[in-house]
């Protein structure tokens, strides 16, 4: 798990750095994106605490 978030914080600026300035403003949107689905993640956790992760939500409301 370690390192695929490593990967995702060191090879997005990299992948981005060749449009200039604007990619600072990819990175807040990046980082806006990340928050909101770890904040969702939370509340889903709190809601339904079974084990499987993302795997367990779609298939408990499928029930």
């Amino acid at each position: 798990m370690g390192s695929i978030i490593g990967v995702g914080i060191f090879s997005l600026p990299y992948a981005i750095a060749s449009y200039g300035p604007i990619s600072l403003a990819a990175m807040g949107i990046a980082t806006v994106g990340a928050i909101a689905l770890a904040m969702m993640f939370a509340v889903m956790s709190r809601r339904l605490p079974a084990d499987g992760g993302p795997y367990a939500y779609p298939t408990r409301a499928c029930l």
